[in-house]
């Protein structure tokens, strides 16, 4: 993975962790900061560091 790609991991990974966190502290927030419905706010909300990180590599080309 070229140093670029890593930068762009980091920072997706980073993005998903600021939704996480919004999504378990003010879901109304959340639904208009990142434009997600009640189920994805759920998911959001339930993700772990692990689960984040797995989710992460899955989107991955």
């Amino acid at each position: 993975m070229s140093t670029l790609e890593q930068d762009i991991a980091h920072l997706n990974f980073e993005y998903l962790m600021l939704a996480r966190e919004c999504a378990r502290n003010n879901p109304i927030e959340a639904a208009w900061r990142f434009g997600v419905d009640r189920k994805q706010i759920e998911e959001l909300s339930g993700f772990s560091v692990e689960k984040s990180g797995s989710y992460l590599a899955l989107q991955e080309p």
